[in-house]
């Protein structure tokens, strides 16, 4: 699990925590794009010089135009100094001269419809009813130590809010640190494709186990969790050995890839981003409050139409 302010956190922060970067010239002061490579500079020596102890590289991957707000998205990709690479949000004044970090999100109507939209639940392993007021979808990896303990607080929460949630596990292997991560996805594709009650026998028996594991005894010891589960063998030997498996354990990763997962594990609670393992208590709470309140966010109307301009009204024509 990997992140420097946690999702929670971070929505708080792009209201309170304004930095700011007095160093940057005014933005008439050169051309645009000299003015962006100016900026990307001092984002990049910003990022630096808050963040520099935990990382080896540090790089602006996209600096967008200036919304209706005035905010420009600076997309970071940064690599860490234990060698795991992600990417963030971060949003620059339209003057340059201060950074935020954080989500933005819509007052007006859901603000997560948009990530539940982009979440492929077809095919992926279940466990609870379709009608739960809650969808939890979990990107996971079978050799994360979190991903464990997340497992331990989802199965204690779904006890203790029976019918209230169900639980959609995506495959989401970290192979840069954890080297028996793909092997395990892979058997657990070929395991679910047996049924879910098999796939969640078979990660409790991974999680049980997820210490004793090394990349030379997982094959057979993966092999095993998998006969436990009560898969046919044949056809779960036939499924390891064919391009299907492995095929789907990429397109969980481009998906999440393509929603912003970039560390394990993570949730979509109804579409609300957690990036980071939660206790039991804290999960409770957070689905209890979802359950409650999400029914009637829609229908607060906060005369808010279009992107973000309110009532648009089309500007006068130019003077001659």
């Amino acid at each position: 699990m990997i992140y420097f302010v946690s999702r929670l956190q971070r929505s708080a922060l792009i209201v309170v925590s304004v930095v700011a970067m007095a160093t940057i010239p005014p933005a008439s002061a050169t051309p645009e794009a000299s003015r962006d490579q100016v900026l990307r500079g001092h984002i990049v020596a910003f990022i630096q010089r808050a963040y520099g102890f935990r990382l080896d590289h540090v790089e602006v991957k996209t600096l967008g135009p200036a919304d209706a707000s005035g905010l420009r998205k600076a997309v970071l990709h940064l690599k860490t100094k234990d060698g795991q690479e992600l990417d963030q949000d971060f949003y620059v004044t339209a003057d340059g001269r201060k950074i935020l970090q954080g989500e933005v999100n819509d007052l007006n109507g859901d603000p997560w419809r948009s990530n539940r939209l982009k979440l492929k639940l077809a095919g992926a392993p279940t466990d609870g009813p379709a009608t739960a007021p809650v969808t939890i979808v979990e990107f996971s990896d079978l050799e994360c130590p979190y991903c464990k303990q997340e497992a331990t607080s989802l199965k204690q929460v779904m006890q203790d809010l029976p019918g209230q949630v169900r639980l959609v596990f995506k495959l989401y292997p970290l192979v840069r640190i954890h080297p028996w991560s793909m092997q395990a996805a892979v058997a657990a594709t070929c395991v679910a494709e047996q049924g879910d009650s098999k796939f969640w026998a078979f990660e409790q028996s991974v999680f049980d186990h997820q210490e004793q594991l090394t990349p030379d005894t997982a094959p057979n010891r993966l092999h095993d969790f998998a006969l436990e589960s009560g898969v046919d063998a044949g056809r779960f030997e036939g499924c390891l050995h064919a391009p299907a498996a492995p095929a789907k354990v990429q397109a969980s990763i481009r998906e999440g890839d393509a929603i912003g997962v970039n560390s394990t594990p993570t949730l979509f609670i109804n579409g609300r981003e957690i990036a980071s393992a939660l206790d039991p208590a804290t999960l409770k709470g957070l689905v209890q409050n979802e359950a409650k309140l999400a029914p009637e966010f829609d229908k607060l109307d906060t005369g808010l139409k279009g992107e973000q301009c309110g009532k648009c009204e089309p500007l006068p024509p130019p003077k001659p």
